[in-house]
Formats: C-alpha cells, structure tokens, sequence
C-alpha cells in the first residue's frame, strides 16, 4: 500500500512538472527593432510553441501584459537556407555592428516597436502563466529608426539577406518606410534573399536587375539557377514559404502565398477556415515591394532595368506586381503561370 502511494506521487510529479522551459531571456534594441534571444532549459518536444507578451512595466502576470505574438521552439535554424548553407542559424544584429547567431538550445523573437519609449518582454510556453526573472526582462529602450537588412551570408557567388516583418492585427498600421507584411500570427518572421553577383560585366555601376520568384514548394535558393540565364546583371530571388503547423499530424510544413498575401485571419499555428468576414491582406507584395526598395537603395545598378520573372507559382506573381508595379519593375518574363489552388489557398 505505501509502495502504491508513493507510485502515485511520483507518476503525479512526471506528468505535472514540466521537463522543458525558458530561460536566460536577453534582450536588446538596434536598428529600429527589439531583438529577443532565450534558451531552452531541456530537450523540446516537437510542436512546443512560445507565446511573447510585452507591457509597459515589469510583468509580473501576463494578465496585465499584451500578446504580440507566437513562435515554433526550433525557429533559431535558418531551414530555407540550408540547402545551400546547412546547418544555418539566424544571425541577429547585435548593438555594435556586428551578429550573433542563434544558438542550438535558443529561440528568438523580433519586434519592431510603433513609438519612441520602453518597453518590458515575457517569453512563456503555449498555454502557461509562469513568469519570472528567467523569462522577463525589460525595460529596453526603443525608438522608430529604419528598419536595416542582416547579411546571412557571404561567398563569391552569392551574398544572403534577411529582415524581421512586422506583423499586427491592424494592416494597416506599420511604419512609413516599413508597412505591415504579416498578421498577429506572423510577426517576427525573418525572410531571406539572395543577390548573385553578376557573372560578366564591364562596370560596377548601372547594372541591370532581375528579380527571380520561386514556384510553389522551392525556394529562393533552389531559384538560384536563374542566374545562369542573365550574362550581365544581378540577378535577385526572393523567397515565398510560411512555416505551419501540419494539419496531417506532429511537426510543420512549409507554406506558400502565390508571392500575394493570406486573409488577416490566418493563424499559422491552427490551420482552419476564414470566416465570412476575413479579408485577404497583400502582406507578401508588401515584403516584395519593401525588398525591392531596399535593394535598389543599395545595390549600383541601373533602377530603370529593374525586371521579374518567374515559372509556376512564381509566373503568376511576375504577372500580378509587373502590373501593379508599373513605375518599379520595367519589365516581366513569366513561364507557365498556374492559377490552380489559389482560391483554396487564400
């Protein structure tokens, strides 16, 4: 009888202590955004999820603290890159011009912050209420500044970039020079793309540009094989791929928008209908429109050649922004445009 007694305390113990959590959260602010990083403080099962709560004090209960958003436990891997970079981690900007990466046992969470103040952060796992001094911090110092993009990468042949969306319930509330381009349920995403360096050219400036979409289940990575096609230039691939929760079991899947947007409703981590009322948000022509921005802010090319192209997937969105567009992209190649499955995705 003690034996049983005893058996039962400890089978209690297992299935109410959690075995996992976060800890050591650190925090700081550059480049117009605020920069999250914790660690795991055990092994994570598969679909373990962090919720992301922000205040104006410290949080001592997220009851008194605003939801801003939700990310997977194994978001530090970098995974659209590793087909050319395995094993990628995220590289944050840190507050002296350099990165840090992401570590194998942390996680991450961008936010990019409406008005000039302070701000406090809680970082907790899905469906719990414990906070502490392991997973709050605070106050960091904000401001509105630009947002910058983080090279990922660099070779001979290649350099990566990424920036952190913004991702709110109001669409239409983002920065002047840095809109909306996710829902509540987005924010914080890091999005990759890739500048290949010309293969022949004759001067370093006034170079021509084309930017390459990817079909449906690529990556800006495997889009890389357009370069081949373009003997002077630089040639650009953007990348189209939302991490969601797998509808057909344990684990994620990745995504695609048709290089447009999803309804404002969509929620990355429950996979369902939109209501009657949802709204379909170009969030993703906004990313491509911003990228397109910063890279001819960047780059020495001529921004009167500035062209897309695309096949599959990516042809439909050649079509959509070279005519939403007109004064951006000077021309568009599209091969094989598919509108099949774009009604049930959006």
């Amino acid at each position: 009888m003690i034996k049983a007694f005893y058996a039962i305390i400890i089978v209690s113990l297992n299935v109410f202590s959690p075995v996992y959590a976060q800890q050591n959260l650190q925090a700081w602010h550059t480049q117009g955004q605020t920069f999250l990083v914790w660690q795991h403080s055990g092994p994570i099962p598969q679909d373990t999820t962090y919720e992301i709560y922000t205040g104006s004090q410290l949080i001592t209960s997220i009851s008194n603290a605003i939801w801003i958003g939700r990310v997977f436990a194994d978001n530090g891997a970098n995974s659209r890159l590793h087909d050319y970079v395995p094993d990628a981690r995220w590289k944050l900007p840190d507050t002296s011009g350099g990165t840090v990466s992401v570590d194998t046992n942390e996680a991450y969470f961008v936010i990019t912050p409406h008005a000039l103040g302070t701000s406090y952060y809680a970082v907790v796992l899905f469906g719990d209420t414990i906070v502490g001094p392991e997973n709050t911090t605070g106050p960091i110092i904000e401001t509105v500044d630009s947002v910058a993009c983080v090279m990922q990468y660099q070779d001979t042949v290649v350099t990566i970039y990424s920036h952190w969306i913004d991702g709110r319930q109001d669409y239409d509330s983002g920065h002047q020079d840095y809109p909306i381009m996710g829902n509540e349920y987005s924010n914080g995403i890091g999005f990759n793309f890739a500048v290949w360096e010309p293969q022949r050219t004759k001067s370093q400036r006034d170079l021509p540009m084309v930017i390459a979409l990817h079909g449906g289940y690529s990556n800006f990575i495997q889009a890389g094989i357009f370069r081949y096609l373009l003997s002077e230039g630089f040639m650009v691939t953007l990348d189209d791929g939302l991490t969601v929760d797998s509808i057909f079991g344990s684990g994620t899947v990745e995504m695609n928008t048709f290089w447009i947007g999803y309804n404002n409703e969509f929620n990355r981590f429950f996979i369902s209908y939109p209501s009657d009322s949802a709204t379909v948000i170009n969030y993703t022509a906004r990313r491509i429109w911003w990228e397109t921005e910063w890279l001819v802010n960047n780059l020495s090319l001529d921004t009167h050649r500035v062209s897309l192209m695309g096949i599959s997937m990516g042809a439909i969105g050649t079509l959509l922004h070279t005519q939403l567009k007109p004064d951006m992209f000077s021309a568009g190649l599209a091969y094989v445009p598919i509108l099949r499955g774009l009604k049930e995705m959006l």
